[in-house]
Order: C-alpha cells, then sequence, then structure tokens
C-alpha cells in the first residue's frame, strides 16, 4: 500500500510528532509524550525506507500545511503557556513579543499570491 503524500508529507508529520513530544515534555521522560516519540521515529523510518515516487501536485502543498500548522501550533503554546520550568511568567513579556512576531511572520507565508518583491521580503524577515 502506498502514502500519496509522499516522503515530505511523512516527514513533516514527524517533525510535528516530535515537536508536540518536546512541547510535553520539555526534554524530559514523559509517559504521555512517549507513544508520540514513537510515532516520530517510526514516521521518519517509513519516510526513509519508502520509495521515491511521483507525487502529486498537491504534496507540496500538504506538507507546507502540516508544518505550518505544527509551527502556528507551537508558537502558540510559547505565547499561553511558560516556555521553561524556572521562568517567571512576568518576566517573558519580550519573549511573548518575539513569538508573537513569529506568529504573524508565519501567517505571511500562507499567503500564496504575493508579488515577488513582498515574497523576498517575508523571507528575509524570517531569516
Amino acid at each position: 500500500m502506498r502514502f500519496s503524500g509522499g516522503p515530505a508529507v511523512l516527514c513533516a508529520l514527524a517533525a510535528v510528532a516530535l515537536a508536540l513530544t518536546l512541547q510535553i515534555s520539555n526534554g524530559m521522560f514523559d509517559e504521555r509524550a512517549l507513544p508520540l516519540a514513537t510515532l516520530a521515529s517510526a514516521l521518519s523510518v517509513a519516510a526513509a525506507l519508502g520509495r521515491p515516487c511521483a507525487s502529486p501536485p498537491e504534496a507540496p502543498l500538504r506538507a507546507q500545511a502540516i508544518l505550518g500548522a505544527g509551527c502556528a501550533w507551537g508558537l502558540a503554546c510559547q505565547l499561553l503557556g511558560n516556555p521553561t520550568f524556572y521562568a517567571d511568567p512576568r518576566a517573558l513579556t519580550e519573549f511573548r513579543w518575539f513569538a508573537m512576531v513569529g506568529l504573524v511572520l508565519l501567517s505571511a507565508y500562507l499567503c500564496e499570491h504575493l508579488r515577488a518583491s513582498l515574497m523576498h521580503a517575508r523571507f528575509l524577515m524570517a531569516a
């Protein structure tokens, strides 16, 4: 049975699963994060062992949508939660502004019909 999304979609799903794992466990062992880490590993192996195939035209868009949703979820978690164990939530106002700017820049990538100059500008702002 072949997966219609191709290796790019499997890698995107693996990256999002791994990011969610780290968000849950903060890099430490957590029983709730273990199934997600296993899923991320299985998806990575499946993408690596899968045969390169002619992906359908919508496959890159699927991978982009999965990665965009994962990034938006991660930035929202940084805005709404405490990103570290030891940080004082009141001292994180500057950090939250950076996360908000990141969320705005990420939303700029959802605009498909931009002029070439604006596409270059959003890339430079993200770098």
